[in-house]
């Protein structure tokens, strides 16, 4: 499953289809699962004596990038030292920008991975000069989106040059498909509240059920969903609040397991995470078009489901209770829908291109057998 790597095969251009490059020793895989070289193993560099030591930094906010800066060092690379920060430290091997609007800040961009979270470019921040501009002449790049590539070319940013990292982050290996169904229909909605999310269209959803007459029982997961909350409640619908300071990422699994199934109203995102927590929680989806959810669409509607308005949505809800008992026995191949998309091996695969950035010695490429992520919830 594992294959070798060198330079010249990373700054290969990834293609649609599944095909080789001239020395044959690189995988792609092709949608749905979208083009993405991964995953690595390359030999060990000979003669490395000291640690190479990798930056990852963001600016805490609270969110998903605390998390995977926890997450980051948490992994554990032979000969690798990572030191996690908000701002860029100095001396280092390697830096990794989880932000892209942060890349700029590092020290040396050539020995820099960026990742590029969203396809939200607002203004000209891809423009010369703009915040995020500084991603072309990073070491690497990490897409998680098709559509992220094409925006980057549009703005004239070569991807010829760095190594081009395309996937999905994927899922913790903590989701595990559920073995049982909630006692009353129940409907999950996940995130942090922004206007990205979009989640005032959650109470005008549950109204327009409750409307229809079609029972249910909400769960709230997550940080600034309180006045959502409360205008459910206050419509006299049965739902459940899970506030983020008090249920911590690591309650996650359990309360997927707890839905029937899941509902993102976003207007812009590149996963996102929640849908492949709750694919591998064997929990369907409605959706906006958004992010991953078209693609999965496309080879399993009956699991993903996507609509443009909240009237579209509230049908596919409907839809899933109506289905219920029979989409829960379908739940394992839910889960099988995102089992190649591992956050585990995400995060391995960019801390090997800092190993690789970091390295002074062009044929280095670091050795996952015997790396381990001491990641476990």
């Amino acid at each position: 499953m594992f294959q070798t790597f060198t330079r010249s095969l990373f700054q290969t251009r990834l293609s649609n289809e599944l095909s080789r490059s001239d020395t044959g020793k690189f995988l792609l895989l092709f949608p749905p699962k979208c083009s993405f070289i991964f995953p690595l193993q390359i030999k060990e560099r000979i003669g490395l004596s000291q640690k190479i030591r990798i930056n990852v930094y963001a600016k805490s906010n609270g969110w998903l990038f605390d998390d995977l800066k926890k997450r980051f060092a948490q992994v554990y690379i032979p000969r690798a030292e990572i030191i996690t920060s908000e701002t860029p430290l100095f001396p280092c091997d390697a830096w990794v920008a989880i932000r892209s609007s942060e890349v700029r800040l590092s020290p040396k961009l050539e020995r820099t991975v960026a990742i590029i979270h969203d396809v939200c470019h607002p203004g000209d921040v891809y423009q010369p000069g703009g915040e995020r501009r500084a991603v072309e002449d990073a070491g690497a790049i990490v897409l998680s989106h098709p559509q992220e590539r094409d925006i980057l070319l549009s703005y004239g940013i070569d991807l010829e040059r760095p190594i081009i990292l395309d996937r999905p982050l994927g899922v913790l290996s903590s989701f595990t498909c559920r073995n049982s169904m909630p006692k009353d229909f129940t409907i999950g909605v996940v995130g942090r509240d922004s206007a990205l999310k979009r989640f005032k269209w959650v109470p005008l959803i549950a109204q327009k059920l409750q409307e229809a007459e079609v029972p249910c029982h909400w769960h709230l997961v997550g940080k600034g969903l309180e006045l959502y909350a409360t205008a459910i409640t206050g419509s006299g619908i049965s739902c459940t609040q899970y506030p983020r300071k008090i249920y911590p990422i690591t309650t996650y699994p359990g309360l997927y397991q707890a839905m029937d199934c899941h509902l993102i109203t976003s207007n812009s995102e590149a996963g996102p995470l929640t849908l492949f927590e709750a694919l591998a929680s064997g929990i369907p989806v409605a959706s906006t078009p958004v992010g991953w959810a078209p693609i999965f669409e496309k080879s399993a509607p009956e699991f993903v489901r996507t609509a443009e308005d909240i009237d579209g949505l509230v049908e596919h809800l409907i839809a899933l209770k109506e289905n219920r008992e029979r989409i829960f026995q379908k739940r394992r191949a839910i889960s099988e829908l995102v089992s190649d998309y591992s956050l585990d091996d995400w995060f391995l695969a960019v801390l090997n291109l800092a190993m690789y950035l970091g390295s002074s010695d062009p044929v280095y490429l670091a050795h996952l057998d015997n790396c381990q992520s001491s990641v476990a919830v």
